[in-house]
């Protein structure tokens, strides 16, 4: 009993009288409450030292609670603790937290108020500025902090903000950006199988990362795939065709999880039979990535698809509905990569495939 009470610190002294004691803290550095002369606590752990260790710990959140309230410290708690926070998707909360986390390291003990001075306004730039190296995450971290102080607002905590309508680092538009097919074959080389797999149906289908790793192993329904898939707590339907490029790596993963003794539920499985995570997709495609020398990310094979499914004659209509992307920039990878011949060709393909 005594071994699963967490966190306690225990310090044997030695009195000038020649006595042992032992004094306990709730945790290292913190509120002593209890002491144990000559022997120390053993097992059974007396119902006193349970009490007095909740009281320990309990009044020391509380007094945690009142020198972080009005604080940027207090805020970031109150907000992890709110249903906004707690009913956010698991990989949600995961990015949320390094934001917090960034937070915190700056602002912990900073008046909610001082972010109503205009001034905070520069060293709030500054804080942004320093995460310039990785433009994104530095755009995740301002984001977080406008929506904290949002949360506050909402809350009645402050009246209003200074942090609002800052410039973002990363303005880039990637979505005309794609793996080119020598980069696709040197990208399929330097990976190993099963991962080989998973980055040949990210380019044959054009699937967000989180969706590609949960495919269900029942959604291949012949000429297409469907299943249900939740995005933002959002229960999504997901159709995509299965072109002939795509149903040859649906077959050969197909075969490749066979061969495991552990079975996944998802169409895709890693060496151990195991489902992918969306961090394991992208460290695996990182090694392999790293192996070329390319310098184009894992969003970057979404554009690749789109180019598959144009020479195969889909409209841009149809393929901005595959993959969740805007009209515009459908068109603009059809304008950049894919030529006149070769759309004729596939609607001519189509057209004969059509017909009785």
């Amino acid at each position: 009993m005594l071994k699963s009470l967490k966190g306690i610190h225990r310090v044997k002294k030695t009195l000038a009288n020649g006595q042992t004691r032992y004094n306990y803290y709730a945790y290292r550095g913190g509120p002593r409450f209890w002491v144990s002369d000559k022997i120390p606590v053993l097992d059974p752990v007396p119902e006193d030292f349970l009490t007095a260790l909740a009281n320990a710990r309990n009044a020391e959140k509380q007094d945690l609670a009142q020198r972080n309230k009005g604080k940027i410290g207090g805020l970031v708690t109150d907000y992890m603790q709110a249903t906004e926070f707690t009913t956010l998707k698991q990989i949600t909360r995961r990015d949320y937290l390094r934001s917090l986390d960034a937070i915190r390291k700056r602002f912990d003990n900073a008046p909610l108020q001082a972010f109503r001075e205009p001034r905070m306004r520069k060293i709030i730039k500054q804080w942004h500025q320093g995460f310039s190296k990785t433009p994104r995450q530095a755009d995740m971290h301002l984001s977080m902090l406008v929506r904290l102080l949002n949360y506050a607002v909402d809350q009645g905590e402050t009246a209003d903000h200074c942090a609002g309508n800052i410039k973002h680092l990363h303005s880039s538009n990637r979505a005309d950006i794609i793996w080119l097919p020598e980069e696709i074959e040197a990208l399929l080389k330097a990976a190993s199988m099963p991962a080989r797999l998973l980055l040949e149906l990210a380019v044959h289908s054009g699937l967000r990362r989180t969706d590609l790793v949960n495919i269900p192993a029942t959604a291949d329904k012949g000429d297409y795939l469907q299943w249900w898939s939740s995005k933002s707590n959002k229960r999504n339907e997901i159709i995509i065709p299965v072109t002939p490029e795509l149903r040859a790596v649906i077959n050969n993963t197909k075969a490749y999880r066979r061969t495991r003794t552990t079975k996944s539920a998802t169409l895709l499985c890693n060496s151990r039979g195991r489902p992918y995570t969306p961090d394991g997709f992208s460290t695996m495609f990182d090694k392999a990535r790293g192996k070329t020398g390319i310098n184009k990310n894992l969003h970057d094979l979404r554009g690749t698809a789109v180019t598959n499914y144009i020479r195969a004659g889909f409209t841009d209509q149809e393929i901005g509905e595959f993959v969740g992307w805007k009209l515009e920039n459908v068109q603009s990878i059809r304008r950049i990569y894919v030529t006149r011949s070769e759309v004729m060709t596939a609607a001519i393909n189509r057209l004969k495939q059509n017909r009785p």
